[in-house]
């Protein structure tokens, strides 16, 4: 008698696996249970019935969010894509192929020898001793050979003469480091002092012929046009510059106060007692001013 119950379960079982949610996948159904044992011992579960409605209900609660997403992020990319600047707008011009962090960037002279003429371009300093320029306004960018390892860290661009022409740019970086390239020759040259292991981070031109490099507190400074370098100390760490004139320069130390000189950086002087205090920036109209 009891065989006789178990086969009728059986039975009710295998008649309840043959129904579906809905009607119309009934043909589907009976493929599966017909070509796959997995789908056939599933369908005999009795619970198999509760885990579809549950599957099915959790379905269509999803559908308006995925939906909406969809049609949100649509409309998003589509407003972009339909809107029009009145302003030129940055683009990204990464020089390659030197791949290195670029830390500074002038505007300067450089040799073309394609065009055998010096042209206006863009210099860029980074690491590892790379120089890159551009020459039609960051679209492509060529690197020059410097024979430098150390991290550039600024430029400076400067004019010495226009006739005869007598152009050159100037880098400084790690460990001491100043090269100093010359448009004519299309080369670069180090310059840098010898014994000297400062980091310069910045470095300033006061005309063509004077400039200085900063390194903290201490300064390295040049009267014809960065072929030569002696040190000198500034006593001061040099947040901002700017100069008036060949020898009279202003600058705003890291403890945000003014200092001047007036022998084109070779000694610095500032008070105690300031009017300004907290000096966060400046700029120089003219030498009379």
């Amino acid at each position: 008698m009891r065989r006789v119950v178990d086969i009728e379960k059986e039975i009710s079982q295998i008649q309840r696996s043959t129904r579906t949610l809905f009607r119309v996948f009934i043909p589907l159904h009976d493929w599966f249970r017909l070509h796959s044992r997995l789908y056939y011992i599933w369908s005999l579960k009795p619970y198999a019935r509760v885990v579809h409605w549950t599957i099915f209900v959790l379905y269509i609660s999803l559908l308006p969010m995925i939906f909406g997403s969809s049609f949100l992020v649509k409309n998003v990319m589509t407003t972009n894509a339909d809107t029009t600047y009145d302003f030129p707008r940055w683009e990204w011009k990464n020089p390659m192929p030197n791949n290195n962090v670029s830390n500074d960037l002038v505007a300067c002279k450089h040799n073309k020898p394609s065009a055998h003429t010096i042209v206006d371009a863009y210099c860029v300093a980074g690491d590892n001793g790379s120089i890159a320029w551009s020459d039609d306004d960051g679209n492509t960018w060529q690197t020059d050979y410097t024979n430098e390892t150390e991290d550039l860290n600024s430029l400076v661009a400067i004019e010495i003469s226009e006739t005869p022409p007598d152009y050159r740019t100037i880098a400084v970086g790690d460990n001491g480091t100043i090269i100093q390239y010359n448009a004519n020759l299309n080369s670069w040259t180090d310059r840098s002092i010898v014994g000297d292991t400062h980091l310069y981070e910045k470095i300033y031109s006061l005309d063509a012929n004077n400039l200085l490099a900063i390194s903290g507190s201490h300064g390295a400074l040049s009267h014809d046009g960065g072929t030569t370098w002696s040190t000198t100390n500034i006593g001061y760490g040099i947040d901002e510059f700017a100069n008036l004139n060949g020898q009279r320069a202003l600058a705003i130390t890291s403890d945000e106060r003014v200092i001047w000189t007036n022998d084109a950086g070779a000694t610095w002087t500032g008070t105690e007692n300031q009017i300004l205090k907290n000096a966060k920036t400046l700029t120089s109209l003219d030498e009379d001013r």
